[in-house]
C-alpha cells in the first residue's frame, strides 16, 4: 500500500537512501584497498631473493651483555683498559654453506642466530675488530665459517637455560686450535667437529674482562 508523504517527508526518505548509498560505496572501496594492500604482502613475502625482516629479541641480546665473556679476548687477549664492556655484535657476513645470506643492507639480521658476545675493543673500536672485516676477524680468530654454528649453539643455550658462557669457552678453544692448525701448514682450518671443543676448556677472562 502506497504511503502518503508530504514532500518533507519524501525529502527526508530521498536522503536517507542516498546516505545509505554511499556508506556502501565506501565499505566497498576499503574492502577493495584491504584486498589489493594483502595481494601486495603476500607478493611481497613470496618474492625471490626477499630478506626476512630482522626478528628482535631483548632478553638474548641482554643475556649475551651480562652473562657472556667475549670470545676474542679468550683467544687473543683483553684489549686496553676502558674497553671490556661487552656489547652483541651482529653477524652480516654471508655463509652460504651455513644457510647465511649477506645482512649488509637494510635492517640489521636477527638477535638470536647471528649475534655474539664481543667486547667493545674486538667488536668495533681495534684496527682490526669484527665489525671492520668479519669475515677476516673470524679467519683471524681460526673459526672462519663455524661462526656461524657458534651463534645458533648460542642461541640454542639461551632457549634451553644452558651455560653461554661455557659455549664461548668451547668455541674460543675451536678458534685457538685452529689458530694453531693454520701455523703448522699455512691454510686449513678445522672444522669445529673434528676439534670437539666441548670437551676442552679455555681459562680466562669472563665476561666482566672482555
Amino acid at each position: 500500500m502506497a504511503l502518503n508523504l508530504t514532500a518533507e517527508q519524501r525529502a527526508i526518505v530521498a536522503q536517507a537512501k542516498e546516505i545509505t548509498k554511499t556508506s556502501q560505496a565506501e565499505r566497498n572501496r576499503a574492502l577493495r584497498a584491504e584486498r589489493k594492500e594483502r595481494r601486495k604482502q603476500l607478493a611481497q613475502s613470496t618474492a625471490p631473493n626477499k630478506r626476512d625482516p630482522r626478528q628482535l629479541d631483548a632478553g638474548f641480546l641482554s643475556w649475551l651483555h651480562v652473562d657472556l665473556p667475549c670470545i676474542g679476548c679468550l683467544i687473543e687477549g683483553p684489549g686496553p683498559v676502558g674497553f671490556a664492556s661487552i656489547e652483541a655484535a651482529h653477524q652480516k657476513v654471508a655463509i652460504a654453506a651455513k644457510g647465511w645470506s649477506k645482512g649488509g643492507l637494510g635492517p640489521r639480521v636477527h638477535d638470536a642466530g647471528r649475534t655474539c658476545p664481543l667486547c667493545q675493543w674486538h667488536h668495533t673500536i681495534a684496527a682490526n675488530a669484527c665489525d671492520n672485516g668479519q669475515r677476516q676477524f673470524w679467519d683471524r680468530l681460526g673459526l672462519g665459517d663455524d661462526v656461524a654454528d657458534f651463534c645458533r649453539e648460542l642461541a640454542l643455550a639461551y632457549r634451553n637455560h644452558d651455560d653461554g658462557a661455557q659455549v664461548v669457552k668451547s668455541w674460543a678453544a675451536a678458534g685457538l686450535a685452529g689458530r694453531a692448525s693454520m701455523r703448522e701448514d699455512g691454510a686449513a682450518q678445522p672444522s669445529r667437529d673434528a676439534i670437539n671443543p666441548l670437551k676442552s676448556t679455555v681459562s680466562g677472562s669472563t665476561g666482566g674482562a672482555g
